[in-house]
């Protein structure tokens, strides 16, 4: 069998990088649809890339394809983040318990300087910064497979968060990510499974009530 040129593949993953970061920071929105030849000239690259980059969007959930050339944001549903939440409700305490007895004294300067980062509520790399602050605490873990289904999780939740963070006080999740750290710098086991635990439990709650559900309605 041919092999694909390199080239083209990382040509395709830069493409699935960049929506999916569009739609995680809000540039695009859900329910928007996207056209492949748009988007094609928006990147200054052919048809094709664009095309395999829907479809990898499309296993990932945050498109859905419609006939011919389009593909339309997903559409909030709350039963969907009640999964991905429950999901990483027990996968990221489980990978925070993993990394403890791994992480060094770089390992936990980096995390605080992420946390002290996100300081700056205000900041345009806010949500890059918090996805990085996850998987730094997870890498230690040594657990591959485990962290790249935390990944796929974070990224499905990304456009979540986002509505989260325009309708609330984000000082309550730099409060969160200030005990996790916490809990680190203590090598505390239980108490850095607790602060997990607590940051994603109340995130999901805050989220599952303000998006409407398939009848239209929020909690």
């Amino acid at each position: 069998m041919p092999i694909k040129p390199l080239q083209k593949t990382s040509l395709v993953d830069e493409v699935v990088a960049a929506v999916r970061e569009q739609i995680a920071d809000g540039h695009i929105r859900p329910g928007e649809t996207l056209r492949i030849e748009a988007l094609a000239r928006e990147f200054g690259v052919s048809r094709t890339p664009i095309r395999e980059a829907f479809s990898k969007l499309e296993v990932e959930g945050l498109l859905v394809r419609k006939t011919g050339y389009a593909a339309t944001v997903f559409t909030p549903v709350r039963r969907e983040v009640r999964e991905y939440y429950e999901m990483r409700l027990v996968l990221e305490p489980l990978a925070a318990r993993l990394a403890l007895p791994n992480v060094t004294p770089a390992v936990e300067r980096r995390l605080s300087a992420l946390v002290t980062k996100m300081d700056d509520l205000t900041a345009n790399g806010w949500y890059g910064v918090n996805r990085e602050f996850h998987r730094a605490l997870y890498e230690p873990s040594d657990r591959p497979f485990l962290i790249a289904t935390i990944d796929n999780l974070i990224q499905r939740s990304d456009p979540y968060i986002r509505m989260y963070f325009e309708t609330h006080d984000l000082e309550e999740t730099q409060r969160s990510h200030r005990q996790i750290l916490a809990a680190v710098t203590a090598r505390d086991e239980q108490a850095l499974s607790t602060a997990v635990q607590d940051h994603l439990g109340h995130a999901m709650s805050e989220m599952v009530a303000v998006i409407s559900d398939e009848d239209g309605r929020s909690e």
